[in-house]
């Protein structure tokens, strides 16, 4: 013999297990979602997680003599632009390329590996035993500095009126 459930006992068991489940799901989104988000957060910047903003292109423009043999000093200034590049490597570090520019149009060329510790990015170069080693300062919203670990640890890269350790480079909004 079949029982039939009486509809009058079934519909508000069915209401209050609807209303708890409802009840669990407003905790859910008000209470445990943030705390989600925090612990990923949280998580993120134990790994060295580098954030979205420190990401991308910067770059300074300015003056520097051209090579010239005039002894009285008259040399042309020639106006140009140094770059760094900043790019998510994996999850815990980036890639940062720099090219600068110094008198008589000598140049740095450096790229390594950076590992973010706020608010600055350390980085080093990819070459076995290079003691090269920047230190990539956020300075203010959208501009950093370069500077080094050590002065001379450096010099291989940059010819010889040239220097990887300069200030006031602007974030460079993407095109």
């Amino acid at each position: 013999m079949k029982v039939l459930a009486n509809p009058a006992v079934e519909r508000p068991a069915r209401k209050a297990a609807q209303a708890a489940h409802f009840h669990v799901s407003l905790l859910m989104r008000k209470r445990l979602c943030p705390l989600l988000v925090m612990l990923s957060t949280l998580a993120q910047a134990q790994t060295g997680g580098i954030p979205t903003a420190a990401l991308g292109k910067y770059e300074r423009v300015h003056e520097v003599r051209d090579y010239c043999r005039n002894t009285a000093g008259a040399c042309p200034l020639v106006r140009v632009s140094d770059k760094v590049s900043i790019a998510r490597r994996d999850r815990s570090s980036v890639t940062v390329a720099v090219s600068t520019y110094g008198d008589d149009l000598h140049v740095c060329e450096f790229e390594g590996t950076g590992q973010w510790s706020s608010p600055t990015i350390t980085v080093r170069s990819d070459l076995p035993g290079d003691a090269c080693q920047l230190i990539v300062s956020f300075t203010a919203r959208g501009v950093i500095k370069i500077t080094g670990v050590s002065a001379s640890a450096c010099e291989m890269y940059c010819g010889a009126n040239a220097s990887m350790y300069v200030d006031g480079l602007r974030k460079v909004a993407p095109k």
